[in-house]
């Protein structure tokens, strides 16, 4: 009998230490990631975390389901940057780390590109971004008022020092208001190319 109450004891304290760990403050120095993904491929396959580099994405971490069916990942805090997400790297949702404690993120795994994080500072400006880019991709801006509109709301986010300045700048490539089409070349270099980050050109994509 008083081998079984040891052992309960034993059990109660283990689990009592369990409780006390899990109540600990997140580390100030990494951000959490908790995804809330619905109807994942398979409950056994993990959800990766993607860097995003050059023209590709590498797995920089990768997270089981946990019973509440969240996935949870923990990165170094830094400068706000841009992640990708997904149970593959053929379809990624895109979200912003680096400043905030704490990221939460809701998607259907079937269309995991319009996940979105509710209650993020820098996930509102990615979206606020990515509906100005979408309009610009499919209005008509070819016009001086256009031209005009499309510098003026770059510039706006250059010295407001969004860190989205230049995936705006990728999305929103200028119209060549010239007449002679060759000097198109020229007119792109001094007026586009020249503000795009070649090097980390996945980053700065945001569609």
């Amino acid at each position: 009998m008083y081998k079984f109450q040891s052992t309960l004891l034993l059990l109660a304290f283990f689990c009592m230490a369990g409780i006390t760990l899990s109540a600990q403050p997140a580390n100030p120095k990494q951000v959490r990631l908790i995804c809330n993904i619905t109807d994942p491929p398979a409950p056994t396959d993990s959800l990766h975390l993607y860097q995003y580099v050059g023209f590709g994405a590498k797995v920089i971490g990768s997270a089981g389901r946990a019973q509440d069916g969240t996935y949870t990942f923990l990165v170094a805090k830094s400068a706000p940057k841009t992640y990708g997400i997904g149970f593959t790297d053929n379809n990624l949702a895109r979200v912003v780390l680096g400043e905030e404690p704490e990221v939460k993120l809701w998607a259907n795994a079937q269309f995991i590109e319009r996940a979105r994080a509710m209650g993020s500072i820098h996930n509102a400006e990615l979206e606020r971004i990515t509906k100005v880019t979408s309009a610009y991709q499919n209005g008509n801006w070819n016009d001086p008022m256009g031209v005009k509109k499309r510098k003026d709301y770059i510039d706006s986010l250059k010295n407001a020092k969004s860190f989205l300045w230049r995936s705006a700048n990728v999305l929103m490539p200028p119209y060549f208001q010239g007449k002679d089409v060759g000097r198109e070349a020229e007119y792109y270099g001094l007026n586009w190319f020249n503000q795009v980050d070649f090097a980390n050109l996945k980053q700065n994509i945001m569609a």
